[in-house]
């Protein structure tokens, strides 16, 4: 009773702390690190909200639509070449590869196989960014941006697979109208004819091939666009022309130009044939902005339906300072891989412009 008493009047008994042994400790951080581990180790690469996760010398992601896994790899490619609105292998392309970077030295230049096929000589590893131009005599000369996908884990084959996309050139009949009349190219107009001396023209752009049309790119190499221009260039300076969204003064004529669009939604290139084709879209321009013109230039056929292959713009003609009995003359034409702003500044459009069709010659006389 006398300890009890003692006890309690101290304070009761005061526990000591435990002390933690050395192989408690071990045995915990043991513990934990075989968690970590049967958590990952599924593989040696980590997927993480389908993005890959570098862990030692691969990667791996997951597709969002398959769930198939893919890896990184280093292989040569095998370029295939097709008709992006026909899916056609074309035979005849040029394909010029160059580093991703300025100052984009070329890697390779070749020419597609009879299918349509160009195998690299030097490999390329997953992700590497390139600069990919493509031409021939009956296909727009084009510039792409590529990255080297991955493929398939545990796919052996010797070449990584990939597609690219290039539109035919077309060929487009134009027809201009204005105020109830169709204008003709060559014959004089009576520009008093109209009502106010003022009369708005339109010119209508129709393709005339099946799946064929034109594509804008830019030109890394001289910061140039491959735009789809029309130019309407004059002598005189009696006429008022309006509706052009740029215009220039070269000695004693004066040129306006248009931006005709595309008409193409799509990236070009893909892993699998038809992945990133391009397709018709009316009213876009895949590359750049498009200038004081509508609708389509690429026409596309699919079964009976066909989508766009007309283009359209419009500009208005005013009497102005044109005195009685005199004629100005307006020349419209339209060029491929031509940069207004090139133009302007050196007068040229630059090393590949080309004219698309005949000069429309139209004539007003007071």
């Amino acid at each position: 009773m006398d300890f009890v008493h003692s006890v309690m009047k101290n304070g009761g008994i005061k526990s000591r702390p435990a002390k933690t042994k050395p192989w408690q400790l071990f045995l915990g951080f043991f513990i934990v690190i075989v968690i970590v581990l049967a958590a990952t180790s599924s593989s040696s690469n980590i997927v993480k909200d389908n993005l890959a996760v570098v862990t030692g010398t691969g990667t791996t992601t997951t597709s969002l639509n398959t769930n198939e896994n893919l890896c990184s790899v280093s292989k040569p490619m095998q370029v295939t070449s097709f008709n992006s609105l026909s899916g056609a292998a074309l035979n005849a392309n040029q394909l010029e590869i160059r580093n991703g970077a300025s100052p984009y030295t070329v890697i390779q230049n070749a020419s597609a196989s009879s299918s349509g096929v160009v195998t690299t000589a030097a490999t390329y590893t997953t992700g590497t960014a390139l600069k990919m131009q493509t031409y021939a005599a009956s296909t727009v000369r084009q510039w792409l941006d590529f990255t080297v996908p991955p493929m398939t884990c545990g796919d052996n084959a010797t070449n990584n697979v990939v597609s690219i996309y290039a539109i035919v050139l077309g060929a487009w009949t134009p027809q201009v109208t204005g105020a109830g009349s169709t204008f003709q190219d060559g014959p004089r107009y009576l520009i008093t004819q109209f009502t106010g001396n003022s009369v708005d023209i339109t010119f209508t752009l129709a393709e005339d091939t099946a799946n064929a049309g034109y594509k804008t790119s830019f030109d890394p190499i001289r910061n140039a666009y491959y735009n789809f221009v029309i130019e309407l260039s004059t002598a005189g300076t009696s006429l008022t022309i309006e509706g052009f969204q740029k215009s220039a003064v070269k000695g004693s004529t004066t040129y306006y130009f248009k931006v005709c669009p595309d008409g193409l939604k799509g990236s070009g290139s893909g892993k699998t044939a038809g992945t990133g084709a391009f397709a018709v879209s009316v009213g876009s321009q895949s590359v750049g902005t498009a200038l004081g013109c509508n609708g389509s230039l690429t026409e596309q056929t699919v079964g009976t339906d066909v989508i766009g292959g007309v283009a359209a713009f419009t500009f208005t003609i005013k009497q102005g300072a044109l005195t009685a009995g005199v004629t100005q003359d307006l020349d419209v034409r339209w060029l491929r891989n031509a940069d207004i702003d090139k133009y302007i500044a050196t007068n040229d459009y630059g090393p590949y412009d080309a004219q698309v069709g005949s000069t429309f010659d139209l004539n007003f006389v007071a």
